[in-house]
């Protein structure tokens, strides 16, 4: 959280992290809206977990995409 802090970024976190303010961080919910987003990742950094991640959201897109 301390390049948000400092304002560097932004991040997303579940609900569990209300429990744990951070000193100079607003936390926004976000209800109700469709956030795009992007990402860049190192084909050299093999990461299982992100794999999976990285293909659960390509296929949200894709359905997203065919719904509208």
């Amino acid at each position: 959280m301390d390049p948000v802090r400092i304002g560097r970024g932004v991040t997303f976190a579940n609900e569990a992290a209300l429990g744990s303010p951070f000193a100079g961080v607003a936390m926004i919910p976000i209800k109700d809206y469709v956030l795009d987003f992007y990402g860049v990742w190192k084909a050299e950094n093999d990461n299982p977990a992100f794999r999976r991640f990285s293909s659960m959201a390509r296929k949200m897109s894709t359905d997203r995409d065919k719904r509208q």
